[in-house]
């Protein structure tokens, strides 16, 4: 004898359920790829940059010297030493060392005559040449260096306060060329002082025309970088 007992329950029907989860599984899908074709297009139009756009050599390019069939001085980036801050960066050097040299020479023996000119400009070319050589060391042999300090704020605010530096101390070395060691140059045979300080502060001039153009191209890195 069999008993059939009917459940008084609805019975719900699981075709609703399947259409609601299929909707959610669409919708999740279109919205991750949604997400994903404005990733691309952010990534397309944002600018990319690259050492090898700002002077330096690209990581599949050799390092060092070739000499027959080996390579020396492989630590040495020879990639941004012959670049365009690298040039600018070993000429500032080599000015700031001229001058250095010219004012211990030939300025330091006639300092009560030159006064504090002499000071200004020696101060401006030692603070001058030891940060740029120290600058130029960490990028020579490091390009995560370069790209770490060149895209920050610090070249530009060097470099611009450098060449106003040199600006200021040349006019003012000028100034006492012309008013003080002239006159003892006409009168006086053999008085090197007033043609190496002319020479120097001519120098001095080109080093601050120098460091401007590098800060001018530090600034736009560094809006570049950002």
């Amino acid at each position: 004898m069999c008993l059939i007992i009917d459940d008084p329950r609805p019975r719900r029907s699981l075709i609703p359920c399947g259409i609601v989860l299929w909707q959610s599984l669409c919708c999740s899908v279109r919205f991750r790829e949604q997400l994903e074709i404005g990733s691309r297009q952010r990534s397309s139009t944002a600018p990319t940059y690259t050492m090898s756009s700002f002077g330096m050599r690209g990581m599949s390019q050799p390092l060092g010297i070739r000499i027959c069939c080996c390579r020396v001085c492989t630590c040495i980036n020879f990639g941004f030493v012959l670049s365009r801050v690298g040039l600018l960066k070993l000429m500032q050097l080599g000015l700031a060392m001229l001058c250095e040299g010219l004012l211990i020479r030939y300025g330091v023996p006639y300092a009560d005559s030159i006064g504090q000119a002499l000071t200004s400009f020696l101060a401006t070319t030692g603070h001058c040449f030891t940060t740029t050589g120290i600058l130029l060391l960490c990028y020579g042999f490091s390009e995560k260096s370069y790209g770490l300090i060149r895209q920050s704020l610090f070249e530009t605010l060097f470099n611009g306060l450098a060449a106003c530096m040199y600006f200021s101390s040349s006019s003012y070395m000028g100034f006492a060329c012309v008013v003080w060691l002239h006159p003892q140059f006409l009168v006086r045979p053999g008085f090197w002082a007033y043609p190496a300080m002319t020479a120097c502060y001519y120098m001095g001039y080109a080093a601050g025309l120098l460091h401007a153009i590098d800060a001018f191209l530090a600034f736009k890195h560094f809006r570049g970088a950002r």
